[in-house]
């Protein structure tokens, strides 16, 4: 749980802190994770994509096509640089 969900969105704790984290840190005994919901008509649901991750992860190809927030269209690219020597 720790390696695909992190902590409480976080990235996920050293090893040497597991137990100081599931024992010692509110909530005793539990592991708290994060995850991207996305609207299905009118109503979040779970996606099983990690909220630490989803941006570079393993789920991030699924998050990008779940989120539509903060893309847009890009423009049509138009070569400004002179054509090479070579190619003319």
């Amino acid at each position: 749980m720790n390696q695909k969900w992190g902590y409480y969105g976080a990235p996920p704790v050293a090893r040497d802190m597991l137990a100081h984290y599931y024992y010692d840190e509110e909530p005793r005994g539990e592991w708290v994770i994060v995850e991207v919901g996305a609207e299905d008509g009118g109503t979040l649901k779970p996606t099983g994509v990690a909220f630490w991750n989803r941006t570079f992860g393993p789920d991030a190809s699924k998050f990008r096509r779940l989120c539509s927030q903060g893309i847009g269209t890009l423009r049509e690219h138009k070569a400004t640089a002179p054509p090479d020597v070579d190619e003319e």
